[in-house]
């Protein structure tokens, strides 16, 4: 009985179940009862425009399923209503970030691509999703709705200390003494897919000290590939001031032609790596945007 677990337990259970349900939603995997059950990503995508926006932005199926991609249908009540059908309660569900009240209770995710977050120990603990009104028109979002929508702080989720990708990245962060720091899950899961492993990405949030000390257990040496045209760099810079007080050593990767690191990767598969070993220390980057703004 659900109601008979710890309340963290539970929250735990019921991110997890969301997380399959978003998977199935992507994957239109049910069998013949309706229960869910995991399979392998059909070749055939025509009708799935989900999937293939996936595979345009370069995402392999391997990737899509390792790391529990899906999607939230365009419904006020989907969510809610299979997780009711699981034996757990609407206060739980409020409890974990996946429904909101209002006059009733409605699923806080809606017609958007859905990326679990996972703690340290890989278990999911909350959501960032991303609108998908450019490819399936919404009748519950409203065009101008934010990009992406993350889930709020709860008692499993608290996202000035999580970095998206760390459960995965830690050893390989201690092992090749580097960690290299970007902005979002896409571009995290590129350059993953690509053979990069000891990456991380701040999801919906500028980066904190928490997040700095935590991989300072690991590692003194910091590559950031960050947006860091005139306004990016302003927003990031104060997260790059604390990295030095802390003591990082830290350096910049620079992409040609002003691009993310996951375009970058799908144009040019291979190059990102050897550009993380040659990024500019992070003075000499500031002494050259300087310099480029007297010329």
């Amino acid at each position: 009985d659900p109601k008979l677990r710890s309340e963290k337990e539970r929250l735990y259970e019921i991110c997890d179940l969301a997380a399959q349900f978003f998977t199935q939603q992507l994957n239109n995997a049910n069998d013949a009862n309706g229960n869910m059950r995991m399979t392998q990503i059909a070749h055939n995508t025509n009708g799935n425009p989900i999937l293939n926006y996936l595979r345009r932005r370069g995402l392999k199926d391997e990737t899509i399923s390792e790391w529990r991609l899906g999607y939230a249908p365009d419904s006020w009540d989907s969510l809610l209503s299979f997780l009711k059908t699981k034996g757990y309660g609407e206060v739980d569900m409020e409890k974990a970030g996946l429904i909101i009240q209002s006059t009733k209770y409605y699923d806080r995710f809606r017609n958007r691509l859905m990326f679990p977050i996972f703690d340290n120990n890989g278990r999911t603990i909350a959501f960032s999703g991303r609108i998908m009104h450019d490819i399936i028109p919404s009748k519950t979002e409203k065009p101008d709705s934010g990009k992406y929508v993350n889930s709020p702080e709860t008692i499993l989720y608290g996202k000035s200390r999580v970095l998206y990708g760390f459960d995965r990245a830690k050893s390989e962060i201690r092992k090749n003494d580097k960690v290299i720091l970007v902005e979002g899950q896409m571009d995290m899961l590129l350059p993953f897919q690509d053979g990069v492993r000891n990456i991380v990405a701040t999801s919906g949030t500028a980066l904190t000290e928490e997040q700095l000390l935590i991989l300072k257990r690991l590692t003194n040496n910091l590559a950031i590939s960050f947006d860091m045209d005139e306004a990016g760099f302003k927003a990031t810079k104060r997260g790059i001031d604390l990295a030095t007080e802390i003591g990082f050593n830290i350096s910049v990767v620079g992409l040609p032609n002003g691009k993310d690191p996951a375009d970058f990767v799908k144009d040019n598969p291979g190059e990102f790596l050897k550009l993380t070993g040659i990024g500019e220390p992070i003075m000499k980057y500031y002494f050259d945007q300087v310099f480029k703004k007297a010329a």
